[in-house]
């Protein structure tokens, strides 16, 4: 399926010699993986707007697109053509915008978050998807309260294993928030981290308080 990356020397050497017969410069590339045969299947490039990362398809002859953010993949896509791999790293790295990205090369798709992060608006957008998302029945009130709060809606929301959170910034693992955690005989646990304070409400009503107090004393 790959006679050509054979022949140049594995899927890093093939990029970089197609993109220079496109008359393109790509900057370094190196490999997604450590292992030795990853450096034949799997091909990297670091952007100003986060990593890029190509995998070969094990099935039929196939390029893997995906370029990814600090929390969210920007877009991804497949190609067979390998200079068709190039121009849309370079387009990307050139700063066109996701709907950009997509006019000229449809099979790069991306979803409503990742436009929403490129416009500077994710947290409104989050909130939306969350609750068209969450259908059970305990964390769509948790939602709806802590919503209700105009402290809390601010912040960016996500749903993990059952945590409902709260970050200042979703894009930063040390920026800080808040977690409510519903627990299993009724009541609720508030952690605020990076402090890892917690304490124990009886109602949502509580709960939501003692968030808000979280985030008022950080």
């Amino acid at each position: 399926m790959y006679p050509d990356l054979i022949e140049l020397g594995g899927l890093v050497a093939a990029l970089t010699h197609v993109a220079r017969e496109c008359g393109i410069d790509l900057g370094p590339i190196g490999s997604a993986s450590s292992s030795a045969r990853g450096h034949l299947t799997t091909a990297q490039l670091i952007s100003d707007r986060g990593p890029m990362l190509i995998h070969l398809g094990k099935e039929r002859r196939l390029f893997s697109i995906s370029i990814e953010s600090e929390r969210h993949p920007w877009a991804a896509g497949s190609t067979d053509d390998l200079a068709t791999v190039a121009k849309t790293l370079d387009a990307w790295r050139s700063g066109v915008t996701l709907r950009e990205l997509n006019s000229r090369f449809p099979f790069m798709e991306y979803d409503e978050l990742a436009e929403a992060e490129e416009s500077g608006d994710p947290v409104a957008t989050q909130w939306k998807l969350l609750f068209q998302q969450e259908e059970r029945t305990h964390l769509r009130q948790l939602l709806q309260s802590v919503y209700a709060d105009a402290r809390l809606r601010t912040l960016f929301p996500y749903v993990s294993m059952g945590r409902f959170g709260l970050t200042r910034d979703h894009t930063s693992r040390t920026a800080g928030g808040v977690g409510i955690v519903p627990l299993g005989q009724g009541g609720y646990r508030v952690e605020a981290y990076p402090s890892s304070e917690r304490v124990e409400a009886e109602s949502l009503e509580q709960a939501v308080a003692a968030a808000r107090a979280f985030l008022d004393r950080a």
